[in-house]
């Protein structure tokens, strides 16, 4: 195998130039370095003149085949192996290539699912490109992106934001374990477009349940409704991490009482109604609390969330009671709570304050 010592990014990228010349046609290799110019933008020297050349010309072009096409609604991921044969490079490692949409959480939520199965990550790299693709999923063009160019902007004329995740970890002949990964990989994706697809309507959610405390307040002290309109409101401002929201209703009568999934009101990972977050039944503990006078219930999910951080997520169930003060349903946000909660003074989280100054 070829090892290049470059002096400096651009020295690499001439080098790169030079060998995709010699096997390309000129506009083609002009694509791929202009790729590679910004897809090794950030990579580490060191890391590249640890690295083969012959490697990093491989997984450069193997990229590069691999964003082409890509269908516009689906995350579009590709473990193998690399051989000579097949694909014109080979690597000690597995590979893994990931073009999705660009999406907050993606790339934390991928490294994971890889590091919950114990596999070691030896490289991961990810860049966001602007392009504009065909109807069919054809890429037509990769626009070059500017330093200061703001991400968290819709993108214009026609032009979408796609991230590509570049991976390669512990070498793993076994097929079917191939295809798990990729599966799997899929499935978390899938999760996070839940997630944040509807981050706003859950946002919105929240805020009606505000509103409606006001407008049409439980027959309870109104303390209590005021401290939670206080400890919603405050979740909103950026201390939550929204990842569900869910209604529910009180069906049955006296020690038959049960709780129902209210309709088609799920948002995020509580949208379908086979997401592995939805309980299959509610614990006898539960229902056992069920009529307790309480507006506000904080519970913790049993299934550990694979977006953002491998934590178990919180509820958040506010009740909802009819006019003789009987419980009658429940509105439950899932989600995390965000970094700063953790050093923020509990004197200055509502429902927490008056906790610490009973204390």
């Amino acid at each position: 195998m070829t090892q290049i010592v470059a002096e400096n990014r651009e020295a690499f990228l001439q080098t790169l130039q030079k060998e995709l010349l010699k096997k390309l046609s000129h506009k083609e290799a002009e694509q791929i370095t202009q790729f590679a110019r910004q897809y090794y933008a950030m990579f580490p020297m060191e890391e590249l003149n640890e690295k083969s050349f012959d490697d990093l010309y491989g997984a450069v072009l193997s990229c590069w085949h691999f964003i082409q096409d890509k269908s516009n609604d689906t995350p579009k991921i590709r473990v193998f192996n690399p051989n000579l044969e097949e694909n014109g490079w080979q690597s000690t490692h597995t590979i893994i290539e990931i073009l999705t949409a660009n999406m907050p959480f993606v790339v934390d939520s991928v490294r994971m699912e890889i590091n919950r199965r114990m596999i070691t990550i030896h490289t991961i790299q990810n860049d966001v490109f602007l392009v504009n693709r065909e109807n069919q999923g054809h890429l037509t063009e990769l626009a070059v992106m500017q330093t200061n160019e703001n991400l968290t902007q819709p993108c214009q004329d026609g032009y979408q934001q796609e991230i590509l995740i570049y991976l390669e970890i512990d070498r793993h002949s076994n097929n079917k374990l191939l295809q798990n990964i990729e599966s799997e990989l899929l499935t978390v994706l899938d999760e996070v477009k839940q997630a944040v697809s509807d981050f706003h309507k859950i946002n919105q959610a929240v805020e009606k349940i505000v509103t409606g405390l006001d407008d049409n307040p439980p027959p309870l002290l109104p303390e209590e409704i005021n401290e939670t309109k206080e400890f919603l409101s405050w979740l909103i401002n950026d201390h939550f991490t929204f990842l569900g929201y869910e209604e529910t209703c009180v069906a049955g009568q006296n020690a038959e009482k049960i709780i129902k999934r209210n309709g088609s009101t799920g948002l995020g990972v509580l949208r379908d109604p086979s997401s592995r977050y939805i309980e299959s039944s509610i614990p006898n503990e539960r229902l056992k609390y069920l009529p307790v006078p309480q507006l506000l219930t904080f519970v913790k999910s049993p299934i550990r969330c694979r977006i953002h951080r491998p934590a178990y997520p919180d509820y958040i169930i506010i009740k909802e009671f009819d006019e003789k003060g009987s419980v009658i349903g429940e509105k439950r946000i899932l989600g995390l709570y965000t970094s700063p909660v953790y050093t923020q003074s509990p004197r200055q989280i509502p429902i927490i304050r008056h906790k610490v100054n009973s204390v």
